[in-house]
């Protein structure tokens, strides 16, 4: 006996075109396996045309897997049903009988049977939301950051992603509310739907859909592969870091790492936007050849984009992100020959921190740097970052 696959010609939640499109499909002669079914594709096998009449059973827990309760099975086989497979949501079953009675007859019965599928989207439409909700609050905290950072691909993709998903399962959900309400007031499902007119816009739309899917994902795998993930430990980076770091300060001292690596880490990446991403942690101590000590902790975040304009934009959405942190207060920032430059403190740290901005570099320094006196060391750190900047 000959098999073929079709693609469903509607959407995979809408029961009654699926339905009615099953028992067409027989007429002509094509009838549905007892196998699984894949990415919508329903597998045939070609016979006698046939009347037959399918009807889509909701599943009632997320545990369902392949096959429906035994008890169930048994009672609509006794009814004239026979299970045939599981698409999704649903459990599939067909009768030959001309007479066999319907498996459900009460709307109200099928109304509560519809409502157990709402219980199981909730919880991926609620992840959907809330991974969406994160997107928009890590955009709407820094959008330049955001897309600088991860790439106009990278960050883009992965917010459609999120938004198409949400929207989709919205959908879904929409669409089997009304079916719920429909059955809800006594109005019984319509088995005989039509289903031909959209097939073509429906087949044509999972195309397009899968292909933006594989296409975004593809891209979003190739950017993470080429610039994402490159942490070492500073004892392990062999580069001269394009900034002022701890030894920078005191080069003729005697440098010892605080903690061996746990801390002192650094994060090298790139995006289409910013060819060269930093981030620096560094916890270290300098003992000068007079005896006197330098030291204490540097965290740095440095970007070089493709040009000025990004940087610019950059400088100012740290500051402006700095200024709505808990007890944001200014601190005298160092005359410098550079774009821009600014000093503050935040968080109760104590310790100030400086953005500065040169051409297509920007990069932000928090210094908790003293020697044995006390003396905080950003006027030095910030000049030599200066001089090193022009």
């Amino acid at each position: 006996m000959k098999k073929t696959h079709k693609l469903v010609p509607c959407a995979h939640y809408d029961v009654e075109r699926i339905e009615s499109w099953l028992t067409d499909m027989a007429a002509e002669g094509l009838h549905l396996e007892k196998e699984p079914t894949f990415m919508g594709f329903f597998p045939f096998a070609k016979g006698e045309p046939r009347d037959v009449r399918y009807r889509l059973e909701p599943k009632q827990a997320v545990i369902d897997n392949e096959k429906p309760d035994m008890d169930a099975e048994a009672l609509y086989r006794e009814y004239g049903w026979e299970y045939v497979t599981d698409y999704g949501l649903f459990y599939i079953y067909r009768s030959v009988t001309p007479d066999a009675r319907e498996m459900n007859t009460d709307p109200q019965v099928q109304a509560l049977a519809m409502k157990g599928i709402f219980k199981q989207l909730i919880g991926p439409l609620f992840i959907c939301i809330l991974g969406l909700r994160n997107s928009i609050s890590r955009i709407t905290g820094g959008v330049v950051r955001f897309f600088v950072t991860f790439g106009i691909t990278y960050a883009g993709g992965y917010f459609l992603v999120i938004f198409a998903s949400a929207v989709l399962t919205l959908i879904r959900l929409v669409h089997l509310l009304r079916v719920h309400q429909k059955l809800k007031n006594d109005i019984p499902l319509d088995h005989h739907k039509p289903w031909r007119k959209q097939a073509l816009f429906s087949r044509l739309s999972k195309f397009v859909g899968w292909g933006f899917y594989i296409f975004i994902l593809v891209v979003m795998m190739t950017q993470c592969t080429q610039g994402f993930g490159s942490d070492l430990q500073i004892g392990q980076y062999t580069d001269d870091p394009p900034f002022v770091t701890i030894s920078d300060l005191c080069p003729q001292g005697s440098y010892t790492l605080h903690n061996g690596d746990v801390y002192n880490t650094v994060t090298v990446d790139e995006s289409f936007l910013a060819p060269l991403y930093m981030e620096w942690h560094e916890d270290a101590d300098v003992l000068a050849p007079d005896g006197s000590t330098v030291g204490g902790q540097l965290d740095v975040i440095y970007y070089e984009t493709k040009n000025t304009w990004l940087a610019e934009q950059l400088a100012r959405e740290f500051y402006k992100r700095a200024q709505g942190a808990y007890a944001f207060g200014p601190w005298e920032t160092p005359e410098l020959d550079i774009d821009y430059a600014i000093a503050y403190t935040a968080q109760n740290s104590g310790h100030p921190t400086i953005i500065m901005q040169q051409g297509n570099v920007m990069v932000q320094g928090y210094i908790d740097i003293f020697d044995d006196s006390g003396y905080n060391y950003l006027t030095e750190w910030a000049t030599q970052m200066a001089d090193m900047l022009k």
